[in-house]
């Protein structure tokens, strides 16, 4: 988790990101990724789902 902060120091936000593999036999994993910024002003957070196969992204959600 990254932090972010202004100039003086002050706590801007936050990212969150994790990776999940699904292990599959003879094929190569599923890697599921979330990330998202959170953005103290507005309370929010801005989600992005990922799925890749084989090394290419096969959907990309923003949430």
């Amino acid at each position: 988790m990254l932090e972010f902060e202004d100039n003086a120091g002050n706590f801007l936000g936050d990212n969150v990101f994790e990776t999940s593999l699904l292990l599959r036999e003879g094929q190569p994993p599923l890697i599921y990724e979330v990330s998202g910024p959170y953005d103290t002003t507005s309370n929010e957070y801005a989600t992005i789902g990922r799925i890749y196969e084989g090394g290419q992204r096969v959907f990309e959600c923003d949430i």
